[in-house]
Formats: structure tokens, C-alpha cells, sequence
């Protein structure tokens, strides 16, 4: 039996996507995500100033495969690697950061 709670929380979901949707590329297949943050910061390092870039991006479970930490996604033309996986019943979330290895 579905949840209620989960219908409106994925009616709600759909609605956020057509408002804040964007896309994101993962293994050449563009994917509706929603953007929940990102974070830019900068260090000094050996050959100057260095610029880190973190994210986290929202997706439907029925638009996505299960992510795999560790692959890259594209986002406005950056690379960003899969750190982290949070899912709850209709979502998955991304953590993910230009400079991991």
C-alpha cells in the first residue's frame, strides 16, 4: 500500500522540478535535477589560488538510475564527482565536489 504522505511529497516534488528544474548530465543521459546548493571556496596552494566547488542536486527516483559514489555528473559545463547518496522514498540526493579523487 503507497503511503499518503509519500504521493504528496512526490506531487509536491513534481512541482518543485517544473519551477526550479535544471539539467544535469549522468553517463551521456540529460536528467532533470534540482539544484540545492552550491558552494564555492578557494585556498592557496602551490601554483597560486585554487577553486573548490561543491553541489548537491535533487532527482527524482523515477527519473534516475541508482548513482554510484564515485562517478562524475556534468553540470553547466563542470565535472562533478558523486561523494555522497541520500535517498528517502521518491528522491535521491547528491553530494558531490569538482576536486575529489
Amino acid at each position: 500500500m503507497t503511503n499518503p504522505f509519500d504521493l504528496l511529497n512526490e506531487s509536491a516534488l513534481t512541482e518543485a522540478f517544473s519551477i526550479f528544474g535544471e539539467t544535469i548530465n549522468y553517463k551521456s543521459k540529460d536528467i532533470p535535477a534540482i539544484v540545492s546548493s552550491i558552494q564555492i571556496t578557494e585556498s592557496f596552494e602551490d601554483g597560486g589560488i585554487m577553486q573548490k566547488r561543491g553541489a548537491k542536486f535533487i532527482l527524482k527516483k523515477d527519473t534516475f538510475t541508482i548513482p554510484v559514489v564515485g562517478e562524475k555528473i556534468i553540470y553547466n559545463g563542470k565535472a562533478y564527482r558523486i561523494l555522497e547518496v541520500n535517498q528517502d522514498a521518491i528522491s535521491y540526493e547528491l553530494s558531490c565536489d569538482t576536486d575529489a579523487k
